[in-house]
C-alpha cells in the first residue's frame, strides 16, 4: 500500500494555518496598543505567508519559490525589532529606516540570486551568511531592548528566559548548515514553532504589553474615563464618552499638564489627569449629581429628624401608658393579696380594747406579709431571681415573727427561682406558720416543691392550704406517724 505523503503534507499544512490564523487573531485581542499591535499582526501575517509559500510548493517548485520564503524570514524580525523601538520609546527614525533599507536590499538580492549568486548557488554563498546574521542581530537587539526596559521595574531573572527560543533557533541553524537534517524538522515548520513559543513568552514575560482581560472590562466600563498618547492621540475610552477640553490636550503636548482642571462652562464639572507611563489617563467627575444628592438628603434628613421626635413622642406616651398600666396591675395584685389581710388587721384593731400580747403579735406578723408580698409583686415586674440567699432571708424573718413554730428552714443550694414562684413559696408557708401552734418544724425548700416534717401530728392543714392558697399549690401530700406529721406541698411555677 502506497502511502500518499503529498496528501498528507497538504493536510498537515492547512491544519497549522488553521492553528496559526487562530492564535494571530487571538493577538489581536491581547495586545490592546494599536502601533505595536500593527507590528504584531503584520508578523503573524509573515508566517501565514510563509505556511501558503510551503503549501504552494507542494504544486509548483522552482527557485523563485524557493527564495519567496525569504520575505518572512527577514522582514518578520524587521518588524520585531521596529515593534520594540515602539515598546522603549525609541523615535530614532534613522536607525528604523536604515533598518527596513538593510532588510529591504538583503531581499531584493536573494531574489535576483540567479543573476548574481550571491546566497546560493550549489551552496549557501556569503550572502546567505550575513542574512543569517543580520536576523540574529535584529533578534537578540530587540529582545534585550525589550529585557532592559522591564529589569528597569521588576529585576526578575526570569525575564532571561525570553532568550531561550533564540537560543533554540541558532542551534537549530548550525544542525542545518552542518546537514545533520535528522536532529531536525523542517524548516518553516521550525520557524513558526519557534516565533510562536517567542511571542508567547514575551506576553507572559509582559516584556510585550498585553492585557486583553482589563482591556475589555475598561472598554465596557461606563466610568467616564479615556486615556490619550503624550501626543493628545485618543487610544482607549469607555462607553461613557466625553469631549476632552483643549487645553488639557495642550498642556499633555507641552508636557506642562495638571493634575486637575475645572469645566469653565460647568463649575461642577472637573477633569482629573493621572500620567501612566508614556499616555494619560482623564476622569471626568459631575459634581452636580452629588450636589443634588447632597440637596435631596438634607430634605430626607429633615423629615427623618421630624418623624424620629414623633416617634420619640409616641414611645415616651407608650412608656407612661405601659407605666401606669403595669402600676394598676401590681395595684390591682396588691390588692387581691393584702385586702384580706389588711381586713383582718382592722377588725383586731377595733375589737382590741386591752394590750393583748398574742394579737399584737398577729397584727405585726399581717403587717410584715403585706410588705413582703408587695416587695415580691414589685420585683415580679422588674424580673428578680431569687437564690437561696435572698430566699432564706425573707423566709427566716417569717419564721422569726411567729412564736408558736419552732423551726428550721433549709433552702436548696444553687436554687434560682422567680419572683412569682418565691411568693407562692413565701404564702404557702406564712399560711402554715399561722394554722399550727407549739410545734417543732423542719421546712425544706426545693426548686419546685416545700417539705415539712412536723415533731407531733398536725390535723387539717392539708385542707386548710387547699381552702386558702388554692393558686400558689399543684399538690399535697400528708403523711401522719407516730412520731409527726410530713407534708410535702408542690408548687406553682
Amino acid at each position: 500500500m502506497m502511502i500518499d505523503f503529498l496528501s498528507i503534507n497538504k493536510t498537515l499544512l492547512i491544519i497549522v494555518l488553521i492553528i496559526l490564523s487562530s492564535w494571530i487573531n487571538n493577538l489581536n485581542y491581547r495586545i490592546f496598543d494599536k502601533n505595536l499591535k500593527k507590528y504584531i499582526l503584520g508578523m503573524g501575517t509573515l508566517l501565514i505567508f510563509l505556511m501558503c509559500i510551503k503549501l504552494m510548493n507542494l504544486y509548483v517548485n522552482n527557485n523563485y519559490m524557493d527564495y519567496l520564503h525569504y520575505i518572512p524570514l527577514l522582514y518578520v524580525p524587521t518588524l520585531y525589532y521596529l515593534g520594540s523601538c515602539h515598546i522603549t520609546g525609541n523615535k530614532n527614525r534613522a536607525i528604523k529606516t536604515s533598518v527596513m533599507v538593510v532588510s529591504t536590499v538583503f531581499t531584493i538580492s536573494i531574489l535576483t540570486n540567479n543573476y548574481h549568486k550571491m546566497f546560493f548557488s550549489n551552496k549557501e554563498n556569503v550572502g546567505y551568511y550575513l542574512m543569517l546574521v543580520w536576523i540574529f542581530y535584529l533578534i537578540i537587539v530587540s529582545t534585550t531592548n525589550l529585557v532592559l526596559k522591564r529589569r528597569k521595574y521588576r529585576k526578575e531573572i526570569r525575564l532571561y528566559a525570553s532568550y531561550i527560543p533564540i537560543v533554540l533557533g541558532l542551534c537549530y541553524t548550525v544542525l542545518h548548515l552542518i546537514k545533520y537534517h535528522k536532529y531536525t524538522m523542517e524548516t518553516d515548520y521550525a520557524i513558526v514553532l519557534l516565533y510562536f513559543i517567542g511571542i508567547e513568552s514575551m506576553l507572559k514575560l509582559e516584556l510585550i504589553p498585553n492585557n486583553l482581560r482589563y482591556a475589555k472590562i475598561f472598554k465596557n466600563s461606563y466610568l467616564p474615563i479615556s486615556i490619550i498618547s503624550k501626543n493628545g492621540d485618543l487610544i482607549y475610552e469607555t462607553k461613557n464618552k466625553f469631549d476632552i477640553p483643549n487645553i488639557i490636550i495642550k498642556d499633555i503636548k507641552n508636557e506642562n499638564v495638571k493634575t486637575s482642571y475645572k469645566n469653565p462652562d460647568r463649575k461642577s464639572q472637573v477633569y482629573e489627569v493621572e500620567k501612566l507611563g508614556n499616555n494619560f489617563s482623564i476622569m471626568r467627575k459631575d459634581y452636580n449629581n452629588i450636589e443634588r444628592l447632597k440637596k435631596e438628603l438634607e430634605i430626607k434628613n429633615e423629615e427623618l429628624k421630624k418623624q424620629e421626635e414623633i416617634l420619640i413622642k409616641q414611645k415616651n406616651l407608650k412608656d407612661k401608658l405601659l407605666e401606669t398600666q403595669i402600676n394598676n396591675e401590681i395595684l390591682g395584685i396588691l390588692e387581691d393579696k393584702i385586702e384580706e389581710k389588711r381586713i383582718k388587721i382592722e377588725n383586731i384593731i377595733e375589737n382590741l380594747e386591752e394590750p393583748d400580747n398574742d394579737e399584737l403579735q398577729e397584727v405585726k406578723r399581717l403587717i410584715s406579709y403585706c410588705k413582703r408580698m408587695s416587695n415580691l409583686i414589685i420585683s415580679n415586674y422588674n424580673g428578680e431571681i431569687y437564690n437561696k440567699e435572698k430566699l432564706s432571708i425573707i423566709l427566716n424573718e417569717l419564721l422569726e415573727d411567729n412564736d408558736n413554730v419552732n423551726g428550721v428552714i433549709n433552702v436548696k443550694d444553687g436554687i434560682e427561682i422567680s419572683s412569682v414562684k418565691a411568693s407562692n413559696i413565701y404564702e404557702t408557708i406564712f399560711t402554715v406558720l399561722e394554722n399550727v401552734k407549739e410545734v417543732g418544724a423542719l421546712i425544706n425548700i426545693g426548686e419546685g416543691e416545700i417539705s415539712i416534717l412536723f415533731d407531733k401530728k398536725v390535723k387539717r392543714l392539708r385542707n386548710i392550704l387547699k381552702r386558702e392558697v388554692p393558686d400558689s399549690i399543684i399538690s399535697i401530700k400528708e403523711k401522719n406517724t407516730e412520731d409527726g406529721t410530713n407534708i410535702v406541698v408542690k408548687i406553682v411555677k
